[in-house]
Order: C-alpha cells, then structure tokens, then sequence
C-alpha cells in the first residue's frame, strides 16, 4: 500500500463543536473544504486526492452540515453520503472521522481509518449515560485530535494501534471513544 499522499483532501465542515477537529489538518499539505460547494465539484476534488479525511458531525447514513434552529442543531444536511461511495472505494486509507462513521464504512465496505461514536461534547456524554465534566471532554478531544496528527501519515490500521495505545486517559469519555476505534480493511 502507498502511503506518501502528495494530494490529501480534508472535507471538515465548518461548525465550532467540531472545531478542535482541525488540528488533525493543520500544518499538512492538503485542500480543505470547510464551507458548502458544489457536488460537481467536490466530487473532482474526491476524484484527484490520493486520500480523503473526512471530520465533523454525521450518523449511519454519512457526514454534513449541521443546520440549527434557535441555537440547537436540528439536522445534518448531507456532504458525503451513498452518492460518493464510488469515489470513497478507490482510496484505501482514508479518514473517517464523525459520529457513527463506522456504520457507514461498514455498510459500504469501506477500507479506512474510522470512529464510532464519539463523544466530543458533554450533552453526548449524557445521552450515553457516561459521566463527563467539560474539562475532560475538552481534554479527550485535544488529546485524540492531537494522537491523530502525530501520526496522520501512519496507515489505517498502524493509526489505530498507536491511537489507542496513547489516547489513554482516565477519564470515562476517553475510555467510551477509544473502544470505537476502528480500522476497516479492503476486502473484494
């Protein structure tokens, strides 16, 4: 597997939950994608990047804009859904990195570095009934953000390992996240 990515595309759509996710990006070589643009377009930028890191918010169903109303997200407008699993195939380490990612990698048999659910924010920690202050998910979140850039350039399943072996905090969110680490390999 080639691991030197001359062209890295990030697709992190803009929103200040997700923000501490761009640490991952900072400093490296790639095109990032934080606002809407148009499919056509994405879809070339898919096409031309050697590996594509996809960050922010999303379900089972893929990865988007958050839309809010009053101040409380109420959707996700999709970016990368079932639409671009064609362009997704021809990549073998991307990054999949929202909530519930692993459902989509797996459902479409994605190979790939990816995460579960996460939780990245305290009203996360609640509804899955784990015990979190905003000190510790800021914490968590700097840390797993902070192990992902270190070794970004690692492949999917060495990216891993060296992720759950150093995101090895005490606190509970940290240990809800780093069992939702994953790593999906291409299988034909």
């Amino acid at each position: 597997m080639n691991h030197n990515h001359q062209n890295i595309l990030v697709i992190h759509p803009a929103d200040p939950s997700t923000d501490f996710l761009s640490i991952i990006y900072k400093d490296i070589n790639a095109t990032v994608i934080r606002q809407k643009i148009p499919k056509s377009k994405l879809k070339k930028l898919m096409k031309d990047a050697d590996r594509i890191i996809m960050l922010g918010h999303g379900t089972r169903d893929g990865m988007g804009f958050v839309e809010y109303q009053g101040g409380y997200p109420v959707y996700i407008t999709s970016l990368i859904d079932s639409t671009l699993v064609y362009l997704l195939r021809e990549k073998e380490d991307n990054v999949y990195i929202w909530c519930h990612a692993d459902q989509f990698v797996k459902k479409y048999k994605l190979p790939g570095f990816s995460t579960g659910m996460f939780i990245s924010e305290v009203n996360e920690a609640y509804m899955y009934d784990v015990k979190a202050t905003e000190e510790e998910v800021y914490e968590s979140n700097l840390k797993f953000a902070t192990i992902v850039r270190n070794y970004l350039a690692k492949s999917g399943e060495e990216l891993k390992k060296i992720v759950q072996e150093d995101y090895d905090l005490k606190s509970d969110v940290a240990k809800y996240n780093n069992s939702r680490i994953y790593n999906f390999i291409k299988t034909d």
